[in-house]
């Protein structure tokens, strides 16, 4: 990396889209524990409209963003399983709406090979809550038939997708 600079999305007060502003602010510091990640995509959830808006509670200035994907530019100390040039996808706190982010390692997964890096970003939030839906909330069995309330939506199709995969019937409500 020759600059220390990045260009980010962030906003200094709550309030509608207009309260965004691209800038360029210093790239974060690695730290222990930590991978340096130049992002490719950040996945875009209601969640950052909720900091933005002042529903959730954050400090200004901010930035929006709670999963990406993209390649591993520094790893920190104490961390095991990644490297430098490897695709990642991660889950962070309101900070992949930039160029780079520092995201804990035991958030972020190695994206497999024949997988995009767009699908990878847009996937993390919405596939863990899938997961926990199917595998901790209730454990689905082939067999069991599902009723899936919003099936149109992006969690109600991966979780209509993962519950057929399992044997499940499911039943849809748009």
């Amino acid at each position: 990396m020759n600059s220390k600079i990045m260009n980010a999305v962030q906003f200094k007060k709550t309030g509608g889209t207009d309260v965004l502003e691209f800038v360029q602010i210093d790239i974060p510091a690695i730290k222990p524990g930590h991978i340096l990640v130049r992002n490719k995509f950040a996945g875009v959830n209601y969640i950052d409209t909720y900091f933005r808006t002042g529903l959730y509670p954050t400090t200004v200035p901010s930035l929006l963003g709670c999963e990406a994907s993209g390649i591993v530019e520094q790893v920190g100390e104490d961390v095991t399983g990644f490297k430098v040039g490897d695709r990642v996808a991660y889950l962070a706190n309101n900070s992949t709406y930039a160029e780079f982010t520092c995201a804990d390692a035991k958030r972020a997964a190695i994206i497999p090979d024949g997988f995009d890096f767009d699908t990878a970003a847009a996937i993390m939030t919405t596939g863990l809550t899938v997961l926990t839906f199917v595998k901790r909330a209730y454990n689905v069995k082939k067999g069991d038939i599902i009723l899936i309330h919003a099936a149109a939506g992006s969690t109600g199709l991966i979780l209509t997708q993962l519950c057929k995969h399992l044997g499940a019937t499911v039943i849809g409500t748009t």
